[in-house]
């Protein structure tokens, strides 16, 4: 009777049972299913990143960003003061360009007097640059030569006026019965050393001149570097 009374649930129980293994097989089955989605999707993931981890790779690629927009703050406040600066440079070239032409204009000045200058002791811009630019102790000899010219001409100035007294006082005691040809041959030696004292003066005299307009030449401002050289001598070259 228990048995009878049982079976409906016996067999209830065996369908049960039976439904139970089959879910049982569904599960397992979907199990391993996802067990290889799983894998493959471990495999893919193992290739994405170059392996590293999404943590480590997240927080590297924040710091990167951090950075490079530090690097960028910079660079734009960088940017910012150059074109403060180049605009401020801008304005002083514009402020400058006015004093430009004119120095040009007086520099181009400046060179034409100092070519003209040149013509008139006829003497050209590389030789006086060369005067300008010699030695001191050069200078200084060349003044002390010049010091001895201006003594010879002292002289033979004073050797000319000896000698024209000389020949005044020899005509206020001339004697008319004096020999002609020894009167002539003295007043002819007389000519000719007075020429002589002439033509040495008249020499001296020019190289003075020159010399004078040389050291006018060089002592006026010409302008650019040409008045700032050392060792500056006021004398024409080649003497």
């Amino acid at each position: 009777m228990t048995l009878q009374r049982l079976a409906p649930d016996r067999a209830a129980a065996a369908v049960s049972l039976e439904h139970a293994r089959s879910h049982m097989t569904e599960s397992a089955a979907e199990l391993n299913q996802r067990r290889l989605v799983v894998e493959e999707k471990a495999t893919a993931r193992a290739e994405l990143l170059g392996g590293e981890a999404t943590a480590s790779h997240r927080t590297r690629i924040n710091e990167a960003r951090r950075t490079a927009r530090e690097t960028l703050a910079k660079a734009r406040e960088a940017k910012s003061a150059a074109a403060g600066a180049f605009q401020s440079a801008s304005a002083r070239c514009e402020e400058a360009t006015p004093g430009l032409e004119a120095a040009k204009n007086r520099r181009a000045s400046a060179e034409g007097a100092f070519d003209m200058a040149c013509q008139d002791i006829a003497r050209s811009p590389g030789q006086v640059f060369t005067l300008i630019a010699a030695d001191p102790a050069v200078c200084r000899a060349l003044r002390r030569r010049i010091q001895e010219i201006d003594r010879t001409v002292n002289d033979a100035d004073a050797a000319v006026l000896m000698r024209r007294e000389d020949l005044e006082r020899s005509l206020e005691g001339f004697d008319e019965t004096t020999d002609a040809e020894v009167s002539t041959a003295a007043v002819a030696t007389l000519t000719t050393e007075i020429g002589d004292l002439h033509q040495r003066t008249g020499t001296l005299y020019v190289s003075l001149a020159r010399d004078d307009d040389a050291r006018r030449i060089a002592a006026k401002p010409i302008g650019g570097d040409r008045n700032r050289t050392g060792g500056t001598c006021h004398l024409a070259g080649g003497r």
